[in-house]
């Protein structure tokens, strides 16, 4: 895809060296004393414990039991990639060589945009854009790297981390910000604001390019019934309602907007978000 972006989930494997000794009490309390410290570097949030329901197919939903997890507050930006990039610049060219993301997604048939090609990646004023052109396998070279990086950092919080690709239904939910069967990830049904401010990156949506889907979920007695949701099909133009000076002229900034229940900013809109099953964004 055009923006194909890396979202890196965190998951703890093993956060506290555990003894047959340590009563259960005392381990709870080190360990939220832990993820408060944690949670301080404002760049995280904790996804609490939960259940997701999924529409299966017409009329049949599945629900999920959702474990806690940490997912960064915001797209992986160009920034961030750079460090993982010039990790291997010194150490590994090969790797550096391979790990580039492909620039030339920029380039379209019908829209000018090859002054990215050279700049996006590179220029200061797209440090805090989330990185495009980043393939499957650089994700998780990506979030190999960091995990080997945190866990050996002398002042890391846990004895262990996992950085990787959150899951489709770990996407889902967090995406949801708590709130099950939701159209979008913030408060209410719409998609600008009173002033008519988009919430989000977005197309421009007309006419032309908006389509309504249907799903199907139980009322309170018990039979499906339709729910209609709006879609857009690709190819509106970015940041012409509404204001004008969200840095969004393509993509906007990781950080920006505003966060949905869970504390995540850009849930909708932007860039496509990469999982962890091959082929889905």
């Amino acid at each position: 895809m055009l923006r194909q972006l890396l979202y890196s989930g965190l998951i703890f494997v093993l956060p506290l060296q555990l003894s047959a000794q340590t009563p259960v009490k005392e381990l709870s309390k080190t360990a939220e004393k832990q993820e408060k410290k944690f949670l301080k570097n404002d760049i995280y949030v904790k996804i609490p414990a939960g259940t997701l329901t999924k529409n299966i197919e017409a009329g049949e939903t599945e629900q999920v039991e959702m474990d806690n997890y940490f997912m960064l507050n915001r797209e992986v930006t160009n920034i961030d990639y750079r460090e993982f990039l010039h990790y291997y610049k010194e150490r590994d060219t090969a790797k550096y060589s391979a790990y580039m993301p492909d620039s030339t997604v920029w380039r379209t048939k019908n829209t000018y945009m090859e002054p990215m090609v050279n700049l996006y990646s590179n220029h200061p004023a797209y440090y805090n854009y989330p990185v495009v052109g980043v393939t499957y396998n650089q994700a998780k070279a990506y979030c190999a790297w960091l995990t080997e990086i945190i866990n050996n950092n002398a002042d890391k919080i846990f004895k262990k981390v996992l950085y990787r690709l959150p899951t489709e239904d770990e996407w889902i939910y967090a995406a949801n910000g708590g709130k099950d069967n939701s159209i979008f990830p913030w408060e209410g049904d719409f998609l600008t604001t009173a002033d008519g401010d988009f919430k989000a990156n977005c197309t421009t949506f007309t006419p032309e390019n908006i389509y309504r889907d249907t799903l199907f979920q139980k009322n309170e007695k018990g039979e499906f019934e339709e729910v209609y949701i709006y879609r857009t099909h690709p190819g509106g133009f970015n940041g012409v309602r509404g204001v004008l000076n969200d840095a969004a002229d393509l993509t906007a900034p990781s950080k920006s907007y505003y966060p949905n229940g869970f504390g995540l900013y850009n849930m909708a809109g932007n860039v496509a978000e990469m999982v962890a099953e091959p082929g889905i964004t």
